[in-house]
């Protein structure tokens, strides 16, 4: 199959972007797009996550209707999600290994949240979930219940 050439300049652009504003340099004189911003704006900073996420599901969406008839897709991603998982917390846990200071939600661990809550919504389709769109209806009513959303009928 013939790659997708956005994705990979889109998902280029991402890594180069992650590169540039965790080492922007010297911190004690950072420009400010470099920056998180405060609770009350965004920066480019704070869209570099988000695009790589889109970029990482692009490539997930792309590679699984490759290999969609493949046995073992879905032990696939149980499998990518606790090597990513547990790479993130070694990472987070390394040089020290002091497990009273580790930081569990780290970006490599919600990477890994990411690529099983895409697989739970139905990326991977199983033959007792045919579409994912079937399901977004209800998908969308138990999110109103989490969230305690109320829906109007007028």
């Amino acid at each position: 199959m013939k790659r997708l050439e956005s994705l990979d300049a889109f998902r280029g652009f991402a890594i180069a972007s992650m590169i540039l504003v965790n080492n922007p340099g010297d911190w004690g004189h950072l420009y400010a797009p470099l920056a998180h911003a405060k609770w009350n704006g965004a920066t480019f900073t704070d869209t570099v996550f988000p695009f790589f996420l889109f970029a990482a599901g692009m490539a997930m969406a792309v590679s699984v209707e490759r290999r969609r008839d493949e046995p073992g897709l879905v032990m696939s991603f149980v499998r990518r999600s606790a090597v990513i998982f547990l790479v993130g917390l070694f990472l987070n846990l390394y040089p020290y290994f002091n497990f009273e200071t580790v930081r569990i939600p780290g970006v490599l661990q919600r990477i890994a949240l990411c690529v099983i809550d895409v697989r739970q919504r139905g990326c991977v389709h199983d033959d007792e979930r045919p579409n994912a769109i079937d399901d977004c209806p209800q998908r969308v009513r138990i999110r109103e219940v989490r969230l305690g959303a109320r829906r109007r009928d007028h």
